[in-house]
């Protein structure tokens, strides 16, 4: 499974909210997708893509009560990105520092341009 095989590609944006939350991307995934599944599908991408982008290694927690996970570098859980899911929208957003709003940025270009039919 990819990322094409889950996303809803009209329902892609990028939030630039950094009154409340941050800027953040947001999209749907295809009804027949189930959420855990696509969220793994979307965490491992990212961090591959974070990898590449930066020649650093990156993780993947999930947080406690939520269907959230946090990728970042391995014992700086202050940084990186959180990919969060709400029924069948995840939202991904930058943690805390410019470097990852960058990669946010840039991930969010990947994935529009991958969805484009």
């Amino acid at each position: 499974m990819t990322l094409v095989d889950i996303i809803e590609p009209d329902s892609i944006s990028f939030k630039d909210a950094r009154v409340t939350r941050g800027e953040a991307i947001s999209f749907y995934i295809k009804q027949n997708i189930d959420v855990n599944n696509a969220l793994q599908v979307i965490i491992n991408d990212l961090k591959q893509f974070m990898s590449k982008a930066t020649g650093k290694l990156y993780t993947h927690s999930r947080e406690s009560y939520s269907n959230s996970y946090r990728i970042s570098e391995p014992g700086r859980i202050s940084y990186g990105v959180k990919v969060s899911a709400d029924n069948l929208q995840i939202t991904i957003q930058a943690i805390a520092i410019l470097e990852d709003i960058t990669l946010l940025k840039r991930y969010y270009q990947r994935i529009k341009k991958l969805t484009e039919t």
